[in-house]
């Protein structure tokens, strides 16, 4: 651990000086709150692996950290298994999202007259056998690595359906895709 800092701006000085790989970020802080500091991070740090680490009292949060590129999302009353899977998931670039914030997006697009986006349903449909096993287990939330030994297959060739499914998908990242997911009913499937 590199430092501890007591609100954004102070976390962004803590980043400019100590370039680490993962920040564990609180939404709520004095003087400048977690999604802007992220939002500014990514604007000066794109690689940086940035995790909201939050309560989620409110569900705008969730939406506001994922547009200003959070790669993970945890309760602060996760187990620690979890906040160390979400480093070392954020760590290798990927995303995690632990379960409350999931089914919080999730509840957010649920509707009873709901009819899924066009683009969804051509994208799932254009998807191969394997490509769909992939989704699957990214539903879960699982790593590529997760899904490579889940499906007894290289993570390159699960790197690959990835870049696939995202294409038909017409997402450009695995955030965007879970939310794209949840948004057109794939977790009731």
């Amino acid at each position: 651990m590199e430092g501890v800092g007591f609100d954004g701006h102070h976390v962004l000085d803590l980043v400019q000086k100590h370039h680490p790989d993962v920040v564990l970020m609180d939404v709520e802080m004095p003087k400048m709150d977690g999604i802007e500091a992220t939002r500014q991070i990514k604007e000066r740090f794109p690689n940086l692996g940035v995790i909201m680490l939050t309560n989620f009292r409110h569900d705008t949060w969730l939406k506001e950290a994922l547009e200003a590129g959070a790669d993970g999302f945890l309760t602060k009353d996760a187990p620690r298994a979890d906040l160390s899977a979400a480093i070392k998931q954020v760590a290798k670039g990927g995303r995690f999202m632990s379960t409350k914030p999931l089914n919080m997006l999730i509840a957010n697009y649920e509707d009873p007259n709901f009819t899924p986006d066009p683009k969804y349903t051509a994208g799932k449909q254009a998807l191969t056998p394997a490509e769909r096993d992939v989704w699957q287990e990214v539903l879960k939330g699982k790593s590529n690595a997760q899904i490579a030994k889940t499906l007894h297959s290289q993570e390159s060739t699960i790197k690959t359906h990835m870049t696939s499914i995202m294409q038909k998908f017409q997402v450009r990242s695995r955030a965007e895709l879970l939310v794209f997911s949840a948004k057109n009913g794939a977790i009731h499937e």
